[in-house]
């Protein structure tokens, strides 16, 4: 039987897969814009990358639930983090579907990189960490 919870369950896997894309499709675009490496990967679609960016949120917000009791830094490190990628992948969602009328475009695409690269960050951080 395979453990959601715990080092290297289904949840630490999957937070450490999105972590990593989430550095991967946020880092690589800005290096190669900055003329650091001569490569890029292509882009994802825009909401695409929302829907990877909402499921980034609600998994940074599940492992702080998990860190309440252990290490309250890390919980809010991961609170802090999870908060606005969650919304930066809702929004968007909900603006698509037409359940809302506005969206977040006056959102740069550096300040989505970053916060991007940040959560991807943390997630993979918590993969390894997890009790």
């Amino acid at each position: 039987m395979v453990s959601i919870h715990g080092r290297f369950g289904i949840r630490s896997w999957i937070s450490m897969v999105l972590g990593l894309l989430l550095v991967a499709v946020a880092i690589i675009p800005v290096l190669n814009s900055m003329g650091y490496i001569g490569w890029n990967i292509p882009a994802l679609p825009a909401f695409a990358f929302r829907i990877v960016l909402l499921i980034a949120g609600v998994f940074l917000l599940w492992d702080a639930t998990h860190e309440i009791y252990q290490q309250s830094a890390w919980m809010w490190l991961s609170i802090i983090a999870g908060v606005p990628i969650f919304i930066l992948g809702l929004i968007p969602v909900l603006n698509h579907y037409g359940i809302i009328g506005w969206n977040l475009e006056f959102i740069g695409g550096t300040v989505l990189n970053v916060l991007t690269a940040i959560a991807g960050i943390v997630l993979f951080i918590d993969a390894w960490k997890s009790e």
